[in-house]
């Protein structure tokens, strides 16, 4: 590797570090650009994340919730609309989600049946210190990668159904099909090397993923991976 190629990365690394720094509004995190995939369909370069798609047995609710208040860039209902009536809700905020993943407990996110980027989440443990961000994800083989930016709520009442609007906005993947999302706090965790700093665990998701486009290094991809704060889903 030349001198100049090495000035190059570190310089890269260096500045989108530095922006990641920098606290974005928290119902839109913009995304980092691949300004190196300009055609429609750019080399697929995704990771390997360590824990499977969430699964689960849905046990049927009994009951009827009341609507709670949402905020970010979803809305909320207790009632479920019918572009998602196929999946599993819980009615009781007890039981009756379809999935289960230790970094945020019961939960059911499903994707709409008449809108691909129309996805609904409702969680059994509520959160009330930080947003719960979705980001849309597609996937080759057992490799998966963001297609847009995060979209966040406050998913503080069990019994609220919250919609969330995804976006295609990542350049050069708007023709990629979502097939799954990464599910994730917005709160600051330690990364260790090769970040060495805390960051906002979707910032840490999406350096990670362009860096591992721009250089083929997957050095971040890995830490992030091993540090575990989100869930894997797919559709």
């Amino acid at each position: 590797m030349s001198v100049n190629q090495i000035s190059t990365i570190c310089l890269l690394v260096v500045t989108a570090m530095w922006v990641i720094s920098c606290d974005a509004p928290r119902d839109r995190r913009a995304a980092f650009r691949d300004k190196s995939s300009l055609n429609s369909f750019p080399t697929f370069s995704g990771f390997s994340v360590d824990n499977p798609p969430s699964s689960g047995t849905a046990i049927p609710g009994t009951g009827s919730g009341t609507s709670g208040a949402s905020s970010g860039s979803g809305s909320g209902t207790s009632s479920i609309p019918s572009e998602v009536a196929h999946c599993s809700w819980s009615t009781n905020g007890v039981s009756g989600y379809a999935s289960n993943h230790a970094t945020i407990g019961p939960y059911t996110l499903c994707k709409s049946n008449t809108s691909e980027t129309n996805v609904f989440i409702q969680v059994k443990n509520p959160i009330t210190d930080s947003y719960l961000c979705v980001v849309p994800t597609t996937h080759n083989n057992n490799l998966s990668t963001y297609v847009g930016e995060p979209r966040c709520v406050m998913a503080t009442n069990p019994l609220t159904i919250y919609k969330i609007t995804l976006l295609k906005n990542r350049t050069g993947y708007g023709g990629y099909s979502i097939t799954g999302a990464m599910i994730m706090k917005d709160k600051n965790e330690w990364f260790p090397s090769p970040y060495f700093q805390y960051l906002l665990i979707p910032d840490a998701y999406l350096f990670c993923a362009e860096y591992l486009a721009q250089t083929g290094d997957s050095s971040y991809c890995y830490t992030f991976n091993t540090v575990g704060k989100f869930v894997y889903h797919q559709f």
